[in-house]
């Protein structure tokens, strides 16, 4: 089935969105890059706000359709019933144009989500660089350095066993990761489901598997720290990989719905971004005092 000129753009733009986010592994960029191609080129600043207009086959059907009834008014002497026809097609008009502008607005609708997504993730990254360099430095000042520096031997100096410091810290990065890897895993499983990809192309859509969480003491280790971050990167590429192809409705069984993007996380990464803010602000304050 043949795609609206909408369809086009609102694909073309979502995956545009997905492969120039900087989110995806170079593997997951590469599959989506070779099986979305037809997508992937066009302007980088593209966004989800379309001007959509009538067809101007339509405009010129109902344009036809209008002089047609507006003529019999003119020639006929059943006056009533001819205002009655430009009536109906004025009504079918005017019906017509309000569901064009509602595919429009869930156009726009799915573009931010889409968009509020991909932004909050990245902040969520960097706030996680910024919680984890706050641990390192505070494990540095706390054996008499003055502040995490290249010079610093900052990977050695939790082996030396003198206790972890900003443990609350450590634990809400934890939790976080977990929280995420959860909801992300979730999401990849929920689009499999409800928008499943052809039979050939079923391996290219499965989320990556939930694998079991360190023990406490080990999870809050900086290794086990870094680790983590890099296993929910790795899941949110594998979710972004999956809504891509899920949009390029060459490759679904079902043609995807305009509600597809509101499938994605937003809400538990914002939470996640907010949590992790607020613990990080108050262990520079106590570590530092800023």
């Amino acid at each position: 089935m043949k795609k609206s000129c909408l369809e086009v753009k609102y694909t073309a733009v979502a995956i545009r969105h997905i492969v120039q986010s900087g989110l995806l592994t170079e593997d997951d960029l590469l599959l989506v890059s070779s099986l979305c191609e037809q997508y992937t080129e066009g302007e980088d600043n593209a966004d989800f706000y379309p001007s959509y207009s009538l067809p101007s086959n339509k405009i010129l059907l109902f344009a036809f359709g209008i002089v047609v009834a507006i003529v019999a008014t003119l020639l006929s002497t059943f006056i009533i019933i001819s205002l009655l026809i430009l009536a109906v097609i004025l009504l079918l008009f005017a019906v017509y144009k309000i569901i064009c502008y509602y595919r429009v607005s869930v156009v726009r609708k799915d573009g931010i989500q889409l968009r509020d997504y991909l932004k909050q993730f990245d902040e969520l990254l960097l706030m996680v660089s910024k919680c984890l360099r706050l641990i390192q430095e505070a494990e540095v000042v706390s054996r008499g350095y003055t502040r995490l520096t290249p010079l610093t031997p900052a990977s050695r100096i939790e082996q030396q066993g003198t206790g972890y410091q900003c443990v609350v810290l450590r634990r809400c990065v934890v939790n976080v990761c977990e929280n995420l890897l959860s909801g992300l895993h979730k999401a990849g499983t929920d689009l499999c489901s409800k928008f499943p990809l052809k039979v050939e192309l079923a391996d290219y859509q499965q989320p990556l598997p939930l694998e079991d969480s360190p023990q406490e003491v080990e999870a809050i280790a900086m290794e086990s720290l870094k680790l983590f971050v890099r296993v929910v990167a790795l899941h949110n590429s594998g979710l972004l990989r999956i809504t891509a192809l899920c949009l390029n409705g060459e490759l679904t069984k079902e043609p995807p719905s305009f509600n597809l993007l509101s499938m994605l996380p937003t809400t538990l990464v914002h939470d996640s971004h907010s949590s992790l803010k607020q613990s990080f602000a108050l262990h520079r304050n106590r570590v530092f005092g800023e």
